[in-house]
């Protein structure tokens, strides 16, 4: 797994009571010092659908108004958030590169509390080389004008149009 850790955390003020009300997976409650819990939460979507070719922006978590409003008044360390990814040898260029899936945890800890973990599901589809008309060469399909342009999971293939096989049709068409 690949493990980075932010020493700070976006600590983002405010979570409402629309977010707290509704049964999202990805909110995660703690009461390690007192009985009134505070929450931690996903920014962003869960899970995160992208397409093959685009970025992946780290959205990071939120943490509760009580959580921050302890941690002010009683002088409290700022927890760390440490997150790894599941894929091994996943490389952030400046695009995501295969179809496919990967899960993002992150561990929320400090010395006064129990660790916190969240966890992020995102898919990445296949992207249609043959129709691409962006700025990543990778990404760009070479058939020539003799070719046709078949997309595959991961790629596409050129196909002569004027010899065999031709999609769809046999030796004996």
């Amino acid at each position: 797994m690949i493990r980075m850790t932010s020493l700070v955390v976006a600590l983002t003020s405010v979570i409402s009571s629309i977010f707290l009300g509704t049964a999202n997976s990805h909110i995660r409650e703690s009461s390690s010092l007192s009985p009134t819990p505070w929450v931690a939460l996903l920014q962003g979507a869960n899970p995160l659908n992208m397409t093959q070719g685009d970025t992946y922006i780290e959205n990071g978590i939120i943490l509760s108004e009580a959580l921050l409003d302890r941690i002010s008044s009683e002088g409290l360390a700022s927890p760390t958030v440490a997150y790894e990814y599941s894929k091994v040898g996943l490389v952030f260029s400046d695009y995501l590169e295969h179809p496919g899936s990967f899960e993002v945890e992150y561990t929320v800890s400090a010395p006064w509390m129990s660790d916190l973990k969240l966890t992020r599901q995102v898919l990445v589809d296949d992207m249609d080389e043959c129709t691409y008309s962006g700025d990543v060469e990778k990404f760009r399909h070479t058939c020539s004008r003799t070719q046709r342009c078949r997309n595959t999971v991961g790629s596409f293939e050129c196909i002569d149009k004027y010899s065999w096989p031709v999609l769809g049709a046999t030796a004996s068409d």
